[in-house]
């Protein structure tokens, strides 16, 4: 009955082990997918204000003397505004096409919610479940991580081969450089001794 026991603390406190490795696994997951998102709607916003600085600054230097030039070329005589105007309406053109990648590209990552942490806390949810009830565990994505990490290294092993395929071509050709200077070499030494003789 003491062994039993033990071995009951034993499971419940290596289940439990479990089940704290995978929470902080999953928030470890929420954490780096929100990170992600944050961080490409970041560089959204950044890109907006960048283009509504270069706008405003850029066209300021040129504003003017654009204004000039096109009353000069367009409607010269005493209707300066035409000049002026026409260089607004070029600016708005500028600010709206500023804006609407501003617009699309911080709509795209708006929501930084971590869904592949969610979802996968719900398939670990559903799989204790099931288990518990004795029925069969469900299967995803999620917990197909051998071959995941199989097709990780499978990737990796092609970029190697690769790699060692290129550094094989490059020793080849150095290998024929060498071939063509040390002939090159044993001809010269060649003419030099029928010289010498």
């Amino acid at each position: 009955m003491e062994k039993d026991a033990a071995g009951l603390a034993t499971a419940i406190g290596k289940v439990t082990d479990q089940a704290v490795g995978l929470v902080r696994e999953e928030i470890e997951l929420a954490k780096a997918e929100v990170s992600a998102k944050v961080t490409r709607f970041g560089k959204g916003v950044v890109v907006a204000a960048a283009a509504g600085i270069f706008a405003i600054v850029g066209l300021l230097f040129i504003l003017e003397a654009l204004a000039w030039l096109l009353w000069k070329l367009i409607f010269s005589g005493d209707n300066y505004w035409g000049g002026f105007f026409l260089t607004a309406v070029l600016l708005f053109i500028a600010a709206g096409i500023s804006g609407f990648l501003a617009y699309k590209w911080i709509n795209k990552n708006s929501d930084p919610t971590p869904t592949m942490a969610i979802d996968e806390a719900k398939l670990i949810r559903d799989t204790v479940a099931a288990t518990a009830e004795g029925n069969a565990a469900p299967t995803g994505p999620a917990l197909d991580r051998e071959s995941i990490e199989a097709d990780a290294a499978q990737r990796d092993a092609t970029k190697t081969r690769k790699e060692a395929d290129k550094a094989q071509a490059k020793a080849a050709k150095a290998k024929a450089k060498a071939d063509k200077a040390a002939a090159k070499a044993q001809e010269k030494l060649a003419k030099k001794a029928k010289k010498n003789s």
